[in-house]
């Protein structure tokens, strides 16, 4: 807008930026990195375009403050044309322990700011206004309940704007965003987005095929630094997506292994809250750079996978998060099972496997010759039995992944066993992970339902146990969770408009 309709804006925020004639003397006792100094760069940058920009402080849901702000914005450029909503509060917390105050807190800027522009602007003929919402209406993401529903009103409030008064009311469903956004928030408070690099902080080595390096930030931050390539990454090569090399969600929990290990030289760890969040795709030729963090947090660690959108550019998206800390003294010692008598309770159906009859093609996926390890699967009622082994010519993988990619993920198909499902699921939480062990090449997944999964539900909810061939526990899944998907559902927003003449925008807060 700044660029092509020299539009006059009108910026608002929660968080003041300094006077204007202190911004030079900010910029100069303030580094790079800083947040205000960023804004402060972003707003010059608009004007260089030779647009006029005014630049205020407001919570959008507090009517007296914008009622300010739109007389200080009519009287510097009169008459109000359109409206971008983008104020937004990130959420997280699963339903079963949020507090009424936790998710006002997330309807105060999306609800009461739409509201409270609505009703200010009701007798002001905008030629649109716009609402940035989000793909977390679709989806559904665990943990995200009132900033789902905060969007979806968004949604239906387009809808009855629309409907009531004509005024071009569109609302965006948004994913993430490269450059700007919630995402982009929780990635640049580990401090990793310094273009030349990560400042003041200490290099050391890793014996590990998929980090180059790791970078100790402080004694409450280390960063593990990979550059990928599909030809030179089995788990990106033989894990595709419509013939695009794609990170496999397991490879994030055996990623986060190895760094905590070597951070904390610990063997038995455990791993929670872990959430998928956007594939992380790798082109042809293409080296990519990840980044695994950990940061202190109390008496674990959050983690969290991000990589380069393009390289060069300090753009970033994150694709995974959760928590890691070491397993208690009392919770370490792995247990013990009787593989037999839990043969004897899966004895309703037997499904075996001809590992030379394997092709590697299911649907839209294609996997590897890792992914042929899958003997048999035992299941019974609500819960199944497998038996996987790792390809001989592979053996020496175990030696560097100790919670090998390729097996955690076929061991998906034995849940699918336990119930057979007409529609497509795909795993987006992992409520906790004990991993006690490494998993050998021949290792057995227990799997039981840990809710009354049925037929077409949203969700499935699984408990899932590894042991190695004389039931010695592994690893110990608390609640896998898998949310069904319409493979045929395609959803696309699209619009255009053309002006000729300079026009004010009114643009609320932004997402921070």
């Amino acid at each position: 807008m700044a660029e092509t309709l020299r539009a006059k804006l009108i910026l608002t925020a929660r968080t003041p930026l300094p006077p204007r004639e202190e911004w030079t003397s900010w910029l100069n006792s303030h580094d790079e990195e800083d947040s205000i100094s960023n804004k402060i760069r972003k707003v010059r940058k608009l004007e260089d375009s030779g647009t006029e920009v005014l630049v205020l402080s407001a919570d959008a849901a507090d009517k007296e403050q914008m009622q300010g702000v739109i007389d200080r914005a009519e009287e510097r450029f009169g008459k109000i044309n359109g409206v971008i909503h983008s104020a937004g509060v990130a959420d997280g917390g699963l339903i079963q322990v949020r507090t009424k105050e936790m998710s006002e807190r997330v309807f105060s800027s999306k609800i009461h700011g739409t509201l409270v522009l609505d009703t200010l602007l009701k007798d002001t003929p905008l030629d649109f206004f716009i609402l940035c919402s989000s793909v977390s209406t679709v989806t559904a993401p665990v943990g995200q309940v009132a900033y789902s529903s905060a969007n979806a009103f968004l949604d239906n409030f387009a809808f009855y704007k629309t409907l009531n008064d004509n005024t071009f009311t569109a609302s965006i469903n948004w994913d993430a965003w490269q450059e700007v956004g919630m995402a982009v928030e929780a990635v640049r408070q580990f401090n990793t987005s310094a273009p030349k690099g990560l400042p003041k902080s200490q290099s050391l080595e890793v014996d590990y095929p998929f980090f180059d390096r790791c970078e100790v930030i402080d004694s409450d931050q280390v960063v593990y630094i990979s550059r990928l390539r599909a030809d030179k990454c089995w788990f990106l090569d033989e894990h595709r997506i419509m013939g695009k090399a794609t990170f496999p969600g397991t490879a994030y929990l055996e990623m986060v292994r190895a760094a905590f290990g070597h951070h904390s030289n610990n063997g038995a760890i455990e791993l929670g809250e872990f959430y998928s969040l956007a594939p992380l795709l790798v082109k042809e030729n293409e080296e990519k750079e990840v980044r695994t963090i950990l940061k202190k947090n109390g008496n674990d660690y959050i983690f969290s996978f991000i990589s380069r959108v393009n390289p060069g550019e300090d753009a970033w998206m994150e694709h995974a998060r959760g928590k890691v800390a070491r397993i208690s003294s009392t919770e370490e010692e792995p247990k013990k099972f009787k593989i037999k008598e839990i043969e004897e309770t899966c004895n309703e159906q037997q499904n075996l496997y001809n590992l030379d009859e394997y092709n590697g093609h299911r649907g839209a996926m294609t996997f590897g010759p890792r992914w042929n390890n899958l003997q048999w699967v035992k299941s019974g009622a609500n819960q199944a039995l497998g038996y996987l082994e790792l390809p001989g010519e592979f053996a020496a993988d175990i030696d560097s992944y100790k919670l090998h990619p390729a097996l955690l993920d076929v061991g998906n198909v034995v849940l699918k066993k336990v119930k057979e499902y007409e529609e497509a699921y795909i795993p987006i939480f992992y409520k906790k992970l004990r991993i006690k062990g490494a998993l050998p090449r021949k290792v057995f997944f227990y799997v039981r339902d840990a809710d009354e999964n049925q037929p077409g539900a949203e969700t499935l909810k699984y408990k899932v146990i590894v042991m190695d061939e004389g039931g010695t526990e592994l690893v110990d899944i608390e609640e896998y969770t898998l949310r069904r998907i319409d493979v045929n559902t395609r959803t696309a927003v699209q619009f255009s408009d053309q002006h000729s003449q300079p026009l004010s925008f009114f643009i609320s807060p932004a997402l921070p």
